[in-house]
């Protein structure tokens, strides 16, 4: 399966690979285990029957609808370059929290990598 979306040339999510219902972010929110990085709250779930998928959260107290959809786009990438490294049955949900829409590209997938791989297997970039 081809992983493109539109003209560009980049790689996307499938839809079977994010978490799209009301739901299902409030289930992970309640059953998942936490942790934390200094800018994000990561949710996972390892007993789900599904593929790995992710859910992102940002709300507008973060910032614009811009800097939302910018940390969306880090933490989307970030996932992307580590998906295939994660248990197959993982269900993944990234919420951002406060001064995380001052934070580049690079700083949102360190933390996304530091976050779900154990430090020798994050990915060089």
């Amino acid at each position: 399966m081809r992983e493109t979306h539109g003209g560009s040339h980049a790689p996307t999510l499938p839809r079977e690979a994010r978490l799209r219902k009301r739901r299902d972010f409030l289930a992970l929110r309640r059953r998942g285990q936490r942790s934390r990085t200094p800018h994000f709250l990561i949710v996972r779930d390892k007993g789900t029957p599904e593929p790995t998928r992710l859910g992102i959260t940002v709300t507008k107290k973060i910032g614009c609808a811009v800097i939302r959809n910018r940390i969306k786009r880090g933490v989307r990438e970030a996932f992307r370059h580590v998906r295939h490294d994660l248990p197959t049955h993982m269900t993944v949900l990234v919420i951002a929290q406060r001064g995380a829409g001052e934070l580049s590209s690079a700083a949102v997938a360190d933390e996304i990598y530091a976050a779900l791989l154990p430090a020798k297997q994050a990915p060089a970039c």
